[in-house]
């Protein structure tokens, strides 16, 4: 199994109300890397560089009412009907099934097919699966929020950087989460796939604070 899903030397934490923590156990993470993740997110304000992810930030943070994460079915992707063709909802059943419930629009234009009802991890390299989907099991059940930047591989063999932002929610027997993706550059053509493939590479990852605390770091995902 590849070890490779998230390097430790990108994961960081970040708190939307607090200043960014270095992880001890992670060494040193360089000061652009410091610099980037402050960059990301102004911690005193939950404001992420990107004004989508601040607005799906802000509408998710209101709708907890009260409770650790809101609830799936309080949840209106139509408070922001010019994010959703690039939101995506999943369910995690297990770490080796995570369903997608919804996905956008823009993001099956650019898969080039629609995989709404199959296995996400299925457009994940082989190798990492596991690690993935034991990564997005963490993210709901802790829970937490993450933030993403990686490669895809697309269909039609379009290699871009993209980066995504990830909160937890409560479904109806099982946790969820909302997903927000854009994509920040064009790098290469690829060879033509009949599959997308998602995280290719991972360039960059930061823990969100949602309130209580963030994972340690999972070395068998490192």
């Amino acid at each position: 199994m590849s070890r490779a899903f998230i390097p430790s030397e990108h994961c960081r934490r970040i708190q939307p109300v607090n200043p960014v923590r270095r992880d001890s156990s992670l060494g040193n993470t360089g000061d652009k890397a410091l610099e980037s993740a402050t960059r990301e997110a102004d911690h005193q304000s939950g404001q992420f560089e990107y004004r989508g992810f601040s607005e799906l930030f802000g509408y998710w943070s209101s709708a907890r009412n009260g409770a650790a994460i809101p609830s799936l079915k309080d949840f209106d992707l139509l408070s922001f009907p010019h994010l959703l063709p690039d939101m995506g909802i999943s369910e995690v059943r297990s770490p080796t099934d995570i369903h997608i419930r919804f996905m956008g629009t823009a993001i099956v234009e650019r898969f080039g097919y629609d995989p709404t009802g199959k296995n996400s991890l299925l457009n994940q390299p082989e190798e990492r699966r596991d690690a993935v989907g034991r990564w997005y099991a963490l993210l709901v059940s802790h829970p937490c929020g993450g933030l993403a930047r990686f490669t895809n591989i697309y269909s039609s063999g379009r290699e871009v950087v993209a980066e995504s932002l990830f909160l937890p929610l409560q479904g109806e027997s099982q946790r969820c989460f909302v997903s927000l993706a854009r994509m920040t550059e064009f790098l290469n053509w690829q060879t033509v796939s009949s599959l997308t493939v998602t995280a290719a590479r991972v360039l960059d990852f930061v823990w969100i604070d949602l309130g209580l605390g963030v994972p340690a770091i999972d070395q068998s995902i490192v």
